[in-house]
């Protein structure tokens, strides 16, 4: 879960089949998860290319060339709808589900 926090349980009721010879049924490895303290939730992607340096470079040039009337933003994160990511992953309760992934696919 923690190299991997996406997997379907499934997926992690046959790791557990393969790695320890253990067959369970998917509700055994969900009621587990819960009581270790997991939970299943929507995840936060970040980008495996985000550079910090470079985002606090591009804010101290946009903060003091451009007032905020000038500015326009547009929200494309839900432009790709071929998109293969999983949208939920387990995180321990209380914690955010989080995922890094590449956002670049290419040329647009």
């Amino acid at each position: 879960i923690k190299h991997t926090p996406d997997m379907h349980l499934s997926e992690l009721r046959h790791m557990l089949e393969v790695m320890c010879g253990v067959s369970v049924h998917k509700s055994t490895v969900c009621r587990s998860l819960h009581r270790a303290g997991y939970s299943l939730k929507k995840a936060s992607i970040s980008a495996l290319e985000q550079n910090e340096d470079i985002r606090c470079e591009y804010l101290l040039t946009v903060g003091l060339q451009f007032s905020v009337e000038q500015l326009v933003f547009v929200d494309e994160s839900a432009c790709n709808r071929i998109t293969t990511r999983r949208r939920c992953a387990w995180a321990p309760i209380g914690n955010r589900a989080r995922r890094h992934d590449y956002f670049v696919r290419g040329k647009q």
